[in-house]
């Protein structure tokens, strides 16, 4: 990945390159081939007038996105860098791309203003390296890569509350004995119990609730403080809150509607 300073360096050199007084348009066809990384790939399929027809596509899992176009200027070789050659190319006259080629094979690309190509979450940055000759279909190919990265994601996040509905319906409903000295928990539909944090289990379910004040071997006294128990259905329905304050006898049996869910209170936005 081009540091800000080199990222500068070849938008500068884009910026020059978009005025008139090209460069010579015939490119060296040793250029050409497929480029892969772990998230990029790229073609050079030469061309008859000696260009070459360029494909670009960025896939990372959560964004993808493909642009193809040609060429249009070739900087000469610079004699302060080990880049051979530097490609400029324009797609719907803002989304500019310039790819500089090493001796080593390697070809770096730098992108500008791109991002409804790929979304905001990837980019067409990055040094990919020649794994094989070009690659007639890239373009088709790239762009049927894409669409289907793409509909798969979009599925994947779509399905993901089904996904997770469908796991807690399946969630094993245990039925606990009954503690002596101990606080029965029920619900109108299995739920899971959290008592000050911690996770208990899946009602219904017996458990003693530490109200009591308690001596350590220390013999320091620890005072009852009060007690938060969540309720959290394991399908559908509505979480339930119940605090027992300190002190206060913990009751024999305690039952929770997971269908009634809490009245949300109305808000005035009127500005007066």
């Amino acid at each position: 990945m081009p540091n800000k300073w080199s990222k500068s360096l070849y938008l500068s050199i884009f910026v020059i390159l978009m005025t008139d007084g090209a460069w010579g348009q015939s490119f060296p066809e040793s250029f050409s081939g497929e480029y892969q990384s772990e998230k990029l790939r790229a073609n050079l399929l030469p061309r008859k007038d000696g260009r070459y027809d360029v494909s670009i596509m960025v896939n990372t899992g959560i964004c993808a996105g493909q642009i193809d176009f040609v060429p249009t200027r070739l900087v000469p070789p610079r004699a302060d860098t080990k880049d051979s050659a530097v490609f400029v190319g324009v797609v719907d006259k803002e989304c500019g791309v310039i790819m500089s080629f090493d001796d080593y094979g390697g070809l770096k690309i730098v992108e500008g203003s791109c991002a409804k190509f790929h979304g905001a979450s990837c980019d067409f940055e990055g040094k990919v390296k020649r794994i094989g000759p070009a690659n007639p279909n890239a373009a088709k190919d790239y762009d049927s890569i894409v669409k289907r990265s793409t509909t798969e994601f979009t599925k994947s996040v779509l399905d993901r509350p089904k996904q997770v509905r469908d796991q807690r319906s399946k969630e094993i409903v245990v039925e606990q004995p009954i503690v002596e000295g101990g606080t029965r928990i029920e619900s109108s539909k299995p739920a899971r119990i959290i008592i000050d944090g911690e996770y208990v289990g899946i009602t219904p379910l017996t458990t003693i609730l530490p109200t009591g004040k308690e001596t350590l071997p220390s013999g320091q006294v620890i005072f009852p403080s009060d007690i938060v128990i969540n309720v959290l259905p394991v399908g559908a329905g509505c979480t339930q809150l119940e605090i027992i304050k300190a002190g206060r006898r913990p009751p024999k049996r305690m039952f929770f509607d997971t269908r009634l869910c809490p009245i949300t209170p109305s808000l005035d936005v009127n500005v007066r």
